[in-house]
C-alpha cells in the first residue's frame, strides 16, 4: 500500500507537543517506535502502529491495554534496533515518498549516530526528514534533492554520508558547484543561508544538511 508521508517517533529527546501535533495532522500514517509512544501519549494523541520489543513504552499503559485502533506489533528482535524495525514494516508493507521522524535526538550520542547511520541505507527515492524544536535534517541523495526555508543567516551544516560526494549548491554563503565533500576529508560546517531559501543537490553520494533553527 503506497502512504505519501510517513510520521515515526522514536524514543530519544521527545519533541515539543506543537511540533508534534503539526507533524502528525502533516502525515499520511503515525508510528510510534517503543518508547515514543509516550511522546504520543503525553501530547494526547493515538498513533497508527506501535512497534517495538515495548521494553520501554510504559508498563501501566501495557498493562491497562492500548486502544484497539492502534495495531501493536512486538518485535523481540535483539539483532536489530527497534528504529530498524519500524523501517523494516514500513519497506514491507509501504511505499512511502516520505519519512518524518521525530525522537531522534539526544539522551545518547551512540542511539544518535545509529540512527544518521540507519537514515544512510534507507532507499535514495525516499526523503528523509529529522525534525526537532532546535535543529532540522534532511538527506540528499540524487533523486531527492532538498529545498530549504529558513531564516537568512541561519547556520547550516552539509554532512557528507558516502566518500566522495558531489555537491552543488545556491544560496548558501560558501557556495558548491560540483565540489567534492567526504567524511574523512571535508565537510561544510557552519556555513550560512544568505536569504530564506536555498537549494542542495548531490550528482553521487549522499549527505546530511543539518539546519539550526
Amino acid at each position: 500500500m503506497a502512504v505519501e508521508k510517513i510520521l515515526l517517533v522514536l524514543g530519544g529527546e521527545p519533541p515539543g507537543e506543537d511540533l508534534l501535533h503539526w507533524r502528525f495532522d502533516d502525515c499520511d500514517l503515525t508510528v510510534a517506535v517503543d518508547s515514543g509512544w509516550l511522546a504520543y501519549r503525553k501530547a494526547g494523541l493515538l498513533p497508527d502502529i506501535l512497534i517495538g520489543d515495548m521494553d520501554s513504552c510504559g508498563e501501566t499503559d501495557l498493562h491497562n491495554g492500548i486502544p484497539a485502533s492502534v495495531r501493536v506489533i512486538i518485535d523481540s528482535d535483539q539483532n536489530n534496533t527497534d528504529f530498524q524495525k519500524a523501517l523494516n514494516l514500513i519497506n514491507s508493507d509501504y511505499s512511502p515518498h516520505e519519512i518524518v521522524i521525530l525522537g531522534g535526538f539526544g539522551k545518547r550520542t551512540d542511539h544518535l549516530l545509529n540512527n544518521f547511520s540507519i537514515i544512510s541505507g534507507i532507499q535514495n527515492e525516499i526523503i528523509v526528514v529529522m525534525d526537532s524544536d532546535d535543529e532540522w535534517i534532511r538527506r540528499v541523495t540524487p533523486s531527492a534533492s532538498a529545498e530549504v526555508r529558513g531564516m537568512e543567516g541561519a547556520t547550516i551544516s552539509l554532512i557528507p554520508q558516502r566518500i566522495n560526494t558531489v555537491v552543488c549548491s545556491s544560496g548558501l554563503k560558501w557556495e558548491f558547484d560540483n565540489e567534492v565533500l567526504s567524511w574523512s576529508t571535508q565537510f561544510s560546517q557552519s556555513n550560512e543561508l544568505v536569504s530564506d531559501f536555498s537549494k542542495i543537490s548531490v550528482l553521487s553520494g549522499s549527505l546530511l544538511i543539518l539546519l539550526q533553527k
